[in-house]
């Protein structure tokens, strides 16, 4: 018997010694690893029936759904991780990877940003954005959708959120000149410009690197770091709403 034969076996043996617990998750995730999916969709069933908002039970759900080839069944459950933790590495990679497939590339880049600013030194998650943002500058968003400036709109507001003016305004410029009778973007960069000042622009050059803040100013990194979730989450908000999705 393999070592995941062995797991398998353990686990399913404190899931059965109580059944009401949260043993059923690493029950389920080991069942996946095996690729039994459907045995593990089936105890992910009856174990969140009972602990529905158990984060570590949707997580798995997400991960056995995408291993069965269920993928938009996986992004919901992602935005449902998301919900309860807007910080969570997997359902922000899974969500990135459904808009790639969707070949929205605006929005995930938007997902893979806030995973580089998660974890800046996974060169995987950088990799794939750089690739991204390549195929944004080079061309039209693929995605097909007639909202799509609405959602870019929405990554310009969520770039200003955490300071990066420049880069917020170049994706402006991109926007307006693809779209140069659309009045609301041309007032809106004209807003850009009348608000430019040297400081401001100084103060938001991406490429500067950001050095740890010094124990004392702490409480404000923290700050800084809860008002960027929000801003996060509101951007995923907004985009449900663009896309007419369900609250």
């Amino acid at each position: 018997m393999s070592d995941l034969e062995d797991r398998i076996s353990e686990c399913r043996r404190r899931w059965t010694a109580s059944p009401e617990s949260r043993a059923f998750i690493p029950l389920a995730d080991a069942l996946r690893q095996a690729g039994l999916c459907d045995e593990a969709l089936a105890v992910l069933e009856k174990g969140l029936t009972l602990h529905p908002r158990a984060l570590g039970g949707l997580v798995t759900l997400a991960r056995t759904l995408s291993a069965a080839g269920r993928a938009e069944r996986a992004a919901t459950v992602a935005s449902r991780i998301l919900e309860q933790d807007p910080d969570n590495l997997v359902a922000l990679e899974m969500l990135g990877e459904d808009e790639r497939r969707r070949g929205d590339t605006t929005s995930a880049i938007g997902y893979y940003e806030r995973l580089a600013q998660l974890e800046p030194g996974d060169r995987h998650w950088s990799a794939i954005l750089a690739g991204l943002r390549a195929q944004r500058d080079t061309g039209p968003d693929e995605s097909g959708d007639p909202d799509a400036g609405l959602v870019t709109l929405t990554l310009v507001d969520l770039y200003l959120a955490q300071g990066y003016r420049l880069k917020a305004e170049a994706m402006l410029r991109r926007l307006a000149a693809a779209r140069p009778d659309d009045p609301a973007l041309s007032q809106r960069l004209a807003q850009f410009e009348a608000e430019r000042s040297p400081v401001a622009d100084l103060g938001s050059i991406a490429a500067v690197p950001v050095l740890p803040a010094p124990p004392t100013v702490a409480p404000a990194s923290a700050a800084r770091r809860e008002q960027s979730r929000e801003q996060f989450a509101s951007w995923i908000e907004r985009l449900r709403a663009e896309r007419g999705a369900a609250p």
